[in-house]
């Protein structure tokens, strides 16, 4: 009886990672109110006729929501030829588009939401707020893909420590 049990509940984990590993789709991964939402937003009738960002993005999982987000946005800056201006893609900055916080509730605040003058008052070119934008980026990067329980502090001493690779057995 126990291994019967044993048995039961490895084929349901197996079940599950399957299920994990199946794309979803927009309305499992945004929901039914905000997939309306974006229906409208983007003048569609059904998730088909959305922009293949959005298909993209069910398809990656929330796991890969920044990349998948920043490929996007590189794609459209080489396809323009400006890739060179494309901007980094924060956590901060998925999560205004993931939850579809396109405008933020004070029109004088240009810091709500995604708003056109937003990715523009950003400038990366200050190399300082490049270097942490890119930080920011990286270290969510590192605690999403890692499929662990690592915490940004973590993240953090990963990206500070300095490898380096041994010559001899003495520095081994």
């Amino acid at each position: 009886a126990m291994a019967a049990e044993q048995r039961i509940a490895r084929q349901e984990a197996r079940d599950r990672a399957q299920d994990a590993k199946t794309p979803k789709t927009v309305r499992e991964v945004l929901g039914s109110e905000s997939t309306r939402t974006l229906l409208a937003l983007c003048q569609a009738e059904d998730e088909g006729e959305l922009p293949p960002f959005w298909s993209d993005l069910a398809a990656a999982g929330l796991k890969r929501d920044r990349s998948t987000l920043q490929e996007a946005v590189l794609a459209k800056g080489r396809s323009q030829n400006m890739a060179a201006a494309a901007p980094i893609v924060t956590p901060d900055l998925v999560k205004k588009v993931v939850g579809l916080h396109w405008a933020g509730l004070n029109m004088d605040d240009l810091s709500e939401g995604i708003q056109p003058f937003v990715l523009v008052l950003h400038d990366y070119t200050n190399s300082d707020m490049g270097v942490e934008a890119q930080q920011r980026a990286d270290a969510y990067d590192i605690l999403q893909g890692s499929g662990s329980a690592a915490t940004l502090q973590d993240a953090q001493s990963l990206k500070a420590s300095k490898a380096v690779i041994p010559r001899d057995l003495s520095e081994a």
